[in-house]
């Protein structure tokens, strides 16, 4: 095919975006706003997505991969809590090999959270964080409040001018020449919170004034403020029409008194595990039938595997839209599969 064939490819991971069903249970958030605006841009909204994984790593390195992680089990079995293996399959991943023997440029705008912070392998990397083991270490030291004092190095302050210039720099990609595959990895609505609903930037104070479900939603008003205007951007600017797929790789920690990280999924109420493995997920995919092609449960583990075979002819086929978790950080691939648990119906 010829590279006026090739779309653009957007992948958009907004971390911790939970799905329309659990904003409203939980946080009595109506978001037919925002899904309202992407149906009529042309997005497939997959109304019960799941996450295949309950961590980051796990989901993207899954949905990166187009496979499931459960043969690890064996491969590396069930008693290792290393988590490496999979950190490298964030760097080394399907999804990449495979567009660039197509041509691809490969552009990464990483996190602050280290194992997507860059990729060796991507042709630009949009890195802007320092490392998060060396900041952590800066933290801790002396300087710390002198740079809290002297504004340049508040973390706050710094991850909010962050933010919002990988959302500037976002929106330049598509004059970029030639077929693109663009990784971003947003850390919102994942705490920590940082943006009232008009992008204004809160102090700790004024976080810690308001409830978690306050400073969720008010900061999930800002996300979908930034993605409207990317959006529209990517879709005026492109020559021909792109794939964006825009996904969270898990839903909040809600139904707790805090979103807190560490409840080992296996002691997970039933209410919470819905909420946090239930995901926002939309597709637009030019010139494909919709309704042939995508259905409201499809999982991430899917999305490229659909992709590849419309756009590139492969023969990828579809994956069990499974579930699974895991009991506790130790046991990182002791998979536990809950689908039925999270489905819908």
């Amino acid at each position: 095919e010829g590279k006026e064939d090739r779309p653009d490819i957007y992948y958009i991971i907004l971390d911790r975006y939970g799905s329309s069903s659990t904003l409203q249970e939980q946080f009595h958030f109506d978001n037919s706003d925002f899904t309202d605006y992407l149906a009529s841009k042309g997005f497939y909204i997959a109304s019960e997505a799941r996450a295949n994984y309950p961590a980051t790593w796990q989901s993207l390195a899954a949905s990166l991969n187009i496979k499931h992680l459960t043969y690890l089990a064996d491969e590396v079995g069930r008693d290792t809590s290393d988590q490496t293996i999979v950190y490298e399959m964030l760097q080394n991943h399907e999804v990449w090999r495979f567009v660039e023997s197509r041509g691809y440029r490969y552009m990464h705008f990483g996190s602050w959270w280290e194992p997507t912070r860059r990729n060796r392998y991507a042709d630009v990397n949009f890195t802007m964080y320092p490392q998060e083991f060396s900041w952590m270490l800066y933290r801790t030291t002396i300087l710390d409040p002198l740079g809290v004092k002297l504004d340049i190095l508040d973390p706050h302050k710094m991850q909010q001018r962050l933010v919002l210039r990988k959302f500037d720099e976002l929106t330049e990609v598509p004059e970029v020449e030639g077929p693109k595959f663009v990784f971003a990895h947003i850390l919102l609505p994942h705490q920590p919170f940082l943006f009232g609903p008009q992008g204004e930037m809160l102090t700790q104070e004024q976080v810690e004034a308001r409830t978690q479900t306050e400073n969720y939603s008010n900061q999930l008003l800002f996300v979908n403020r930034q993605v409207k205007r990317l959006i529209d951007e990517i879709l005026s600017k492109s020559d021909r029409p792109p794939v964006i797929v825009l996904q969270s790789d898990e839903g909040p920690v809600a139904g707790l008194k805090e979103f807190k990280d560490r409840v080992p999924l296996g002691q997970m109420t039933e209410e919470t595990l819905k909420a946090h493995m239930r995901i926002f997920s939309a597709y637009c995919l030019p010139g494909v039938n919709y309704q042939d092609t995508l259905y409201p449960s499809v999982t991430p583990v899917n999305s490229f595997r659909i992709i590849f075979d419309h756009y590139f002819g492969t023969d990828y086929g579809l994956l069990e839209d499974s579930s699974y978790v895991f009991e506790d950080l130790r046991h990182p691939y002791g998979f536990i599969d809950v689908t039925d648990v999270v489905k819908y119906h």
